[in-house]
């Protein structure tokens, strides 16, 4: 019941409509400002959270920071070559920035979307890693950043030259070499030049690969996926991929072509007569008759026994089925009583055809 004041009924304080209006809508903008600063506070968290600085930070602690080369290069593509592991690429990188104080800093791309950012190791410059959009969204719908590529600062400057016959398989670091690297093909080689007319000597081929960061292992096998000899010549900076041995034939004449040279180095110092070339020689060919014009050097009259030492054959080539080809090395020694023995090495590559059924010697080279 209302109070009355000195006995008077109190009247009741009334608001006008306009102001519950006005203060209902004052109300009402602040919970649609409190819910709208809230919504945009979540967009732009949300925005901020895949900006690629974030990444790039985590990238560059999980591998940069952490020396975890190896990790790197399995997170993203490398622009390495092909003959290249990652782990001797991880390897390179690690040696280059051992004891090295390392950096990270933003970098323009030039593409649109994607940022760079360049690892440092001191001054020195080691990598560059590129961020993308990725097609995986956040809350919020923005796209989110991931690793596109790496590429590597050094000296790619290493280089390397093979030259194998035609049919046989170069390797490198266990990697086949392809056709696009060859740089010559069908070179002819000596053996050529005492072949028949008509018999083709050993087709070779050359390759050339470039911007490698370290010699890489050079290996080779021949038609039958046999592993052949793979030697380095100082003089002309080059691989050289031996011919595969026919075991065969080495089996059947390994004796037979060492013999035959033995008995020749004997002739040339009059420890064996002419008549003894008879059943290694093909007496008709050209190489004989200069044997028989031949004269021993003045070593042979000042010896009184000799003996042969370190004896070896191999490279046996077959061109047809009635020429083939071998290698016969030794060390001849001519016994002086009294003073020190002569030592003469014997290295040469012999040919031999089939004369009435039987293989026998008509040219060789020294080598």
């Amino acid at each position: 019941m209302p109070v009355r004041e000195n006995g008077r009924r109190a009247k009741r304080l009334k608001i006008p409509r306009f102001l519950k209006i006005y203060f209902v809508c004052i109300l009402a903008a602040v919970v649609a400002l409190t819910i709208g600063v809230s919504i945009i506070n979540g967009i732009l968290a949300d925005y901020e959270a895949v900006q690629p600085k974030y990444l790039a930070e985590e990238i560059y602690n999980d591998f940069f920071a952490a020396r975890n080369f190896t990790g790197l290069l399995e997170t993203a593509d490398c622009a390495i070559s092909r003959f290249e592991s990652k782990e001797k690429v991880a390897d390179y990188l690690s040696n280059l920035s051992e004891g090295k104080s390392l950096t990270y800093t933003s970098v323009s791309s030039g593409i649109e979307g994607d940022v760079k950012y360049t690892v440092q190791a001191d001054d020195m410059k080691l990598t560059t890693f590129t961020l993308a959009k990725s097609d995986q969204k956040s809350k919020k719908g923005f796209r989110r950043y991931q690793l596109k590529a790496i590429e590597i600062h050094g000296d790619f400057n290493g280089k390397v030259s093979v030259k194998a016959p035609s049919d046989t398989t170069v390797f490198l670091n266990g990697i086949e070499l392809p056709d696009e690297y060859l740089i010559q093909q069908n070179i002819p080689e000596d053996s050529g030049r005492y072949l028949p007319e008509g018999v083709s000597g050993i087709p070779y081929k050359r390759y050339a690969v470039e911007g490698l960061l370290a010699v890489p292992l050079v290996t080779a096998a021949d038609k039958n996926g046999k592993e052949t000899l793979v030697t380095y010549s100082e003089t002309e900076k080059l691989y050289i991929a031996a011919l595969r041995s026919d075991d065969a034939l080495q089996e059947k004449y390994g004796a037979f072509v060492l013999a035959a040279i033995e008995k020749y180095a004997a002739y040339t110092v009059n420890d064996a007569g002419i008549s003894s070339l008879y059943s290694y020689f093909d007496t008709k060919s050209t190489l004989f008759k200069r044997l028989e014009r031949s004269e021993a050097p003045k070593v042979a009259s000042s010896h009184n026994g000799y003996s042969f030492k370190d004896e070896k054959t191999g490279d046996f080539y077959a061109y047809t089925d009635d020429i083939f080809s071998c290698s016969v090395s030794f060390t001849h020694i001519l016994m002086r009583g009294g003073t020190e023995n002569y030592r003469d090495h014997t290295d040469v590559t012999v040919f031999l055809r089939n004369v009435d059924g039987r293989f026998v010697i008509y040219e060789f080279h020294h080598n």
